[in-house]
């Protein structure tokens, strides 16, 4: 690790004619299809029947579900869970085999989007705790600075930054073993770290108005070798809104539930007027 702006660069320069592997969204699509396909075969074939034209009705009950946050727009299985999965076909697996067990533990026949939306708040969870792991060498805090942004689904480029800024304010947090400050007025070099990544984990998305697509928006995925976040680029960023992907909004949701639960719970009011008394 060297400098926060090449996050890695040490390691990528001690390896050449580097790979990478870009698992998009019809690539997920298709592996899903695949293993439905495969595992459709081999249910009609211990059954002894037919398999269907549209094998997803052996295991899905709904050919649509409603993307979370969202509840007038629907996506087919395929477009949602290749969606969920962030780019990861591990994540893919993991999301099946937890609508499964979710399917399994309510005794069900098929999978239902209420099956979808009981695994999502632990899967979103699930999910926070990866990124912690994958992300732990370059900022062991990145959990914790995911929370920061768990009030909202949507930000402008100026708000998500102003949030950011005030991160290594409530925690010490480095980045490549260095210690982060708050921002300054005219420096706010840290927060545009952070935005960093949380893009490149996959966690906060920007988007920018697109009339070609159905939802008016397309996304811009994380590219190493584009510079979108940085200081230098905010006239350009000021286009965009960074969007917290949809797979951690049921565990935003969540974690904000819990949060009001913790007010109403008796004393609270009498411990925040305490600690307020001390700072008066």
């Amino acid at each position: 690790m060297t400098t926060v702006k090449k996050f890695g660069r040490d390691r990528q320069d001690k390896i050449r004619d580097i790979f990478r592997l870009n698992f998009d969204e019809p690539h997920l699509q298709q592996l899903l299809e695949k293993r439905v396909r495969l595992a459709s075969e081999l249910y009609a074939q211990h059954e002894g029947k037919r398999v269907p034209t549209d094998y997803f009705s052996v295991f899905f009950k709904e050919e649509t579900i409603a993307l979370p946050g969202f509840t007038d727009t629907k996506r087919t299985w395929r477009q949602w869970l290749a969606k969920t999965a962030r780019q990861r076909p591990r994540d893919l697996v993991h999301m099946v085999q937890a609508l499964v067990a979710e399917c399994k533990s309510n005794k069900g026949t098929l999978i239902t989007s209420l099956h979808a939306k009981s695994t999502m708040v632990k899967f979103g969870k699930e999910r926070v705790k990866f990124i912690g792991n994958e992300f732990e060498e370059i900022c062991p805090q990145i959990s914790d600075i995911t929370k920061d942004l768990c009030v909202q689904n949507t930000y402008s480029s100026e708000e998500i930054i102003n949030i950011l800024c005030n991160s290594p304010s409530i925690r010490s947090i480095t980045i490549d073993k260095k210690t982060i400050s708050p921002c300054e007025k005219q420096n706010k070099e840290s927060a545009f770290s952070l935005l960093k990544l949380l893009h490149m984990a996959n966690f906060v998305n920007p988007r920018k108005p697109d009339p070609n697509m159905e939802l008016q928006y397309s996304h811009e995925e994380f590219d190493p070798e584009k510079i979108l976040v940085a200081s230098g680029n905010w006239n350009e960023m000021q286009n965009y809104q960074w969007e917290i992907h949809p797979a951690f909004h049921s565990y935003m949701v969540s974690l904000k539930e819990d949060k009001e639960k913790f007010k109403l719970a008796p004393g609270w009011k009498k411990q925040n007027r305490k600690k307020k008394g001390k700072r008066g």
